[in-house]
C-alpha cells in the first residue's frame, strides 16, 4: 500500500480519463454488444482501441477487414430471414419474399380498412402543426414552404375525414417517398427535412388509427403488424436484387429515422452506423480467398525489410512470406 501510495493521484486520474472516454464511446459500445448478440464481427481495435488490438488489425490490413466484412454478409442474411419468419432456403432475389412476409402479417390490415371515417382529434391537429419549422429562423420561409404545404394538407383532409382503407394509404404512400428519399445518396438538405415530414405525419396518421381501435386484441395485432410490416419495406429498400445482398448501410439511414423500426432491424442499423467497414455490398471477393505475397501491408514490409537487412533478396522473400502470413494470422 505504501508503495502504491505515491501513484494515487496519477492511477486515479488515468481511471476517470478512462471513464470518460468509455461515456463518449457509449453508442459504439452499445453497438459492439449488439454485433456480439447477433453473431456479427467487428474489427477488434473498434471494439477495444488498445496497442494489442490496433497492431493485429494494422499487421492485418485491407484482407483484415475484407475477411471481417465477407463474414458477415451470410450471418445478415441469417438475421432477416429470421425476423420476418421466412424459410432458411428464402433468396433475397426478388420482391416476392417480401411480399410473402407481409401476407404473414396482413390480416389487422384487412380489419383496420373496414374502419369508417375518422376524424382528427385537437391532440391529431396540434402534433401536426407542431411538425411546422420554426418561421422565427431567417429564411425559414423559402425553405420551408414544402414542408409547411404538406402538413396543411394532412390537417385539412383528416379534418375532413378519412376512413381506414384511405389512412392507410396515405401512411404506406408517406413512407415510401421519405425511403426513396433517405436511399438517395445525393439528396439535399431541404429533401431530407421533407422525407423527416412525411415519415412523421404517417406516424401521427398511425396514431390516429390506433386511438379509433377499440377492440383491445385488434389493437395490439396491429401494433405489432406495423412493426412487421415496416420492417419488409426496409428490407426490401435496401436489398440489390442482382446479389441478393441487404446494404446493411442503407437500413441504417432508416432505422435512425423510423421510430416503428425496432428489435433486429434497429441493432443492425446502430451496428452500420458505428462501424460501417464490418459490411460489404459485393457478392463476391474480388480476388482469391488465398493469401497473395506481397510487401505493400505492414506484415510483409516489415519483416521483408527487416530479412534484406540480415539475408539480402533471400532474405527479404522469406522475410515477406512470413510477414504476410502473419497478417493473415492477424
Amino acid at each position: 500500500i505504501g508503495a502504491k501510495m505515491p501513484f494515487e493521484p496519477m492511477m486515479q486520474a488515468k481511471r476517470e480519463k478512462m471513464s470518460l472516454e468509455d461515456y463518449a464511446r457509449g453508442p459504439q459500445i452499445d453497438a459492439a454488444i449488439e454485433a456480439q448478440r447477433l453473431g456479427i464481427a467487428i474489427s477488434p481495435e473498434q471494439i477495444q482501441p488498445t496497442l494489442v488490438p490496433k497492431t493485429l488489425s494494422a499487421v492485418a490490413g485491407q484482407r483484415g477487414t475484407d475477411a471481417i466484412a465477407n463474414a458477415n454478409k451470410n450471418q445478415i442474411r441469417k438475421i432477416v430471414i429470421n425476423e420476418l419468419g421466412l424459410p432458411e432456403t428464402t433468396q433475397f432475389d426478388s420482391k416476392a419474399p417480401f411480399a410473402q412476409a407481409r401476407m404473414r402479417v396482413a390480416e389487422p390490415y384487412s380489419q383496420v380498412k373496414k374502419l369508417p371515417t375518422m376524424v382528427a382529434d385537437d391532440n391529431l391537429i396540434s402534433s401536426l402543426n407542431n411538425l411546422k419549422p420554426d418561421q422565427a429562423v431567417i429564411g425559414a420561409n423559402q425553405k420551408t414552404k414544402a414542408i409547411n404545404v404538406l402538413i396543411d394538407d394532412a390537417i385539412s383532409k383528416t379534418s375532413a375525414g378519412l376512413d381506414g382503407a384511405q389512412i392507410l394509404k396515405n401512411i404506406q404512400t408517406l413512407r415510401q417517398e421519405a425511403r426513396k428519399t433517405y436511399n438517395n445518396k445525393s439528396a439535399d438538405l431541404q429533401a431530407l427535412d421533407l422525407a423527416d415530414t412525411r415519415l412523421a405525419i404517417a406516424n401521427s396518421l398511425e396514431t390516429m388509427i390506433e386511438s379509433n381501435i377499440f377492440n383491445p386484441k385488434l389493437l395490439s395485432d396491429f401494433r405489432q403488424a406495423r412493426q412487421k410490416m415496416a420492417k419488409t419495406y426496409a428490407y426490401e429498400d435496401a436489398t440489390d436484387f442482382n446479389t441478393g445482398m441487404i446494404d446493411v448501410n442503407k437500413l441504417s439511414r432508416i432505422t435512425s429515422k423510423d421510430n416503428a423500426m425496432t428489435g433486429d432491424i434497429a441493432a443492425l442499423g446502430k451496428i452500420a452506423g458505428n462501424f460501417p467497414d464490418a459490411f460489404t455490398t459485393k457478392a463476391t471477393e474480388s480476388m482469391l480467398s488465398t493469401p497473395r505475397i506481397t510487401r505493400s501491408g505492414i506484415g510483409g514490409a516489415t519483416l521483408g525489410a527487416l530479412g534484406y537487412q540480415l539475408g539480402g533478396v533471400t532474405g527479404s522473400a522469406i522475410g515477406t512470406v512470413a510477414g504476410v502470413l502473419a497478417g493473415e494470422g492477424a
